[in-house]
């Protein structure tokens, strides 16, 4: 640390430098972390996790703060002439003792083309699936096979996503054939893929890509703030808001404008329940009134949502026994009609509680998911988690369901990983700076 005096008020004052580091465990720095003097100066990590502040006096404390992150140590009491510091973030959590057998069973998942199998013995490639695979490739800097799922769909981008009405189906064959509607939710999720992974590496190669995702999901935009849900495969629009999807455009979609203000302006007026201060999912259903991942998402996608929404979610809450291993888990079901445990939406829920701080509840809720890790019928010595406990009444005969009580699915292990390790999905739009005005939930 430089040092400089300086006359004020008749004493002189020691004026000096601070500059360190935040790292990974393995030593590669960590960007974009809010470094944070005692006195409220702060600054940014720079793209190789250094940092640096000047004109410091004083003897203060200096901590670092990232969203879903824990440092160690977690602040210093600096002075003059210290060495340059240095943060370490905390790779895995206490509780995540499955973490290597899950990314090793997901790594499995990805084939010859780049896209990832939505489970061992699926035929169906989900886009939403690969959307999670990507954000996890990203989290553990692996990102010759995140660049593997981005360069398939960018790849077909005039073949698909700016052809007719546009957009990528919900679903594809194993050789990438899509099949299926083109909705909004999905393209969405691709698109906080891409997000996290220009935060990773901001030199990327897919910035047609992500361009093209934003004009598409904003084309989906009506008169009075709602997106349509997208497309047929003949073109017919899908001419209904899901509010699940709302909240993965607003979050998605880079930046805070016109756009992001008709979406609140839309939730606010037709799907917010001002009484219990909840995201609606269907406002005409009474059965169907809530869903799970609305309560998660509210909270981790719009800045500044009240985290007490994530206590209101106890309404979900169930016991169930696993088909796959007699396991009595314990989580989250789907809606309020609790006939399964959920382990995605279990794991949504640990997510935003460790963004929120909560550990504890984060923890105990990955301690319950462990209990439901299982070998894979395709290869015994790979464990992940399946979609669901047991089958329930609500299942239909879409290919998404087929071994979803039984198989490892790709999207909890993708929750448990980013809670595991710590890594926020959400971290690029929780940076939008939301007008007070906009927030309807004041």
């Amino acid at each position: 640390m430089a040092c400089t005096e300086s006359e004020e008020g008749g004493s002189t004052l020691t004026k000096y430098s601070v500059f360190g580091k935040v790292v990974e465990e393995d030593g590669v720095g960590v960007p974009n972390v809010k470094v944070k003097l005692s006195s409220g100066t702060e600054t940014f990590t720079d793209n190789k996790g250094r940092f640096s502040l000047s004109n410091v006096s004083g003897l203060l404390t200096l901590s670092v703060v990232q969203d879903n992150a824990t440092f160690s140590p977690s602040s210093i009491a600096i002075r003059p002439n210290m060495d340059s510091l240095v943060f370490t973030k905390q790779r895995i959590g206490t509780s995540a003792t499955k973490a290597p057998e899950l990314y090793t069973w997901l790594q499995s998942q990805q084939m010859s083309n780049g896209l990832v199998r939505s489970s061992g013995l699926s035929s169906v490639v989900s886009l939403y699936d690969n959307a999670l695979a990507a954000l996890v490739f990203t989290s553990t800097k692996d990102y010759a096979k995140a660049e593997q799922i981005f360069s398939f769909f960018d790849g077909r981008i005039s073949s698909e996503l700016t052809a007719g009405r546009g957009g990528f189906a919900q679903f594809r064959n194993l050789n990438g054939q899509p099949t299926g509607n083109a909705w909004l939710g999905d393209n969405a999720w691709l698109l906080i893929a891409l997000n996290a992974y220009e935060l990773e590496k901001p030199n990327h190669n897919f910035g047609r890509l992500k361009s093209e995702l934003v004009r598409w999901i904003k084309g989906l935009q009506q008169a009075d703030g709602g997106l349509i849900s997208g497309y047929e495969p003949n073109g017919n629009p899908l001419n209904f808001v899901v509010t699940e999807a709302m909240l993965d455009a607003f979050h998605a979609v880079p930046g805070y404008e016109s756009f992001h203000t008709n979406c609140l302006k839309y939730l606010g007026n037709s799907r917010f329940d001002i009484a219990s201060q909840n995201i609606v999912c269907d406002p005409s259903s009474a059965r169907h009134r809530y869903a799970l991942d609305n309560f998660s998402w509210a909270y981790s996608m719009i800045p500044s949502f009240p985290a007490s929404i994530l206590d209101r979610a106890e309404i979900f809450y169930t016991t169930k026994t696993a088909t796959a291993n007699n396991a009595t888990v314990s989580g989250y079901c789907f809606d309020t009609d609790l006939d399964a445990v959920w382990p995605e939406g279990t794991l949504q829920m640990a997510l935003a509680y460790q963004i929120a701080g909560n550990n504890a509840k984060a923890d105990l809720l990955l301690t319950e998911m462990e209990k439901f890790v299982v070998p894979s019928s395709v290869n015994r010595n790979l464990l992940g988690i399946p979609y669901a406990t047991n089958r329930t009444t609500h299942y239909g005969s879409s290919p998404l369901w087929q071994f979803s009580d039984t198989e490892p699915a790709v999207s909890s292990a993708a929750f448990y990983l980013f809670t595991a390790y710590r890594f926020n999905p959400y971290a690029v739009g929780r940076t939008k700076v939301i007008p007070q005005t906009d927030k309807f939930w004041n």
